[in-house]
């Protein structure tokens, strides 16, 4: 588990608009996680990254398995192979902040991945890259919540962003805030086995704010 200290959306996002993109925002944690075999960073796509016919994309969430039943989460995270649309030829909202992926099958995201990763592994480079966020898929009036008439996921381009994420994180990143000591316990405020009270408070030293026990 990890405690979100703070969250900074993206300015010009609009929740009414996802087809104007900027659908991503940089999450703080309230102190470092512990990496493992089941937590580990990953490599942002750089600024001039294009997506290959070589690299290996998937997309992972706990949304929906079956676009059209009634269970919005699932217990299991679920990943996707996917492949990248190249051009608005094959995907009428790619654009260079928006890319589309998906398959033929219809795999892809779906309600309740939001947010998740699409990742791409580059064999030649031997490293995984974070390529998009899960922004929005098309629907219909038939109950079907995703891959509706053949429509792949689109995704937030992360290239696009690349300065953006980096600026923020350096912005935000060296925020060292902590608590001081704690306080003195006060004075009860009634006699002792009554309903009376103590308290001790402790202050929060340095820049940004403090979260915790």
């Amino acid at each position: 588990q990890a405690c979100i200290e703070n969250i900074y959306m993206h300015p010009k996002w609009q929740k009414d608009d996802p087809e104007g993109g900027n659908d991503l925002a940089i999450v703080k944690l309230a102190w470092p996680v512990s990496l493992n075999m089941h937590v580990s960073p990953i490599c942002l796509a750089p600024k001039d990254f294009e997506v290959m016919d070589s690299d290996y994309c998937v997309t992972t969430g706990w949304g929906k398995l079956d676009p059209i039943d009634n269970v919005d989460r699932f217990p299991a995270l679920s990943q996707a192979r996917v492949n990248v649309f190249k051009s608005q030829d094959t995907c009428e909202y790619h654009s260079d902040s928006i890319l589309c992926a998906g398959d033929e099958t219809g795999a892809g995201s779906c309600k309740g991945d939001s947010g998740g990763p699409l990742q791409c592994f580059r064999k030649q480079d031997s490293k995984w890259y974070l390529v998009g966020i899960t922004s929005f898929t098309i629907g219909d009036d038939q109950g079907q919540t995703c891959g509706a008439y053949g429509y792949p996921t689109m995704f937030t381009r992360i290239s696009k962003f690349h300065d953006w994420i980096l600026g923020g994180m350096a912005r935000h990143g060296d925020e060292d805030a902590e608590f001081g000591e704690w306080s003195d316990w006060t004075e009860c405020s009634a006699d002792c086995g009554s309903s009376g009270f103590q308290t001790r408070s402790r202050v929060c030293i340095g820049n940004g704010s403090c979260i915790g026990d």
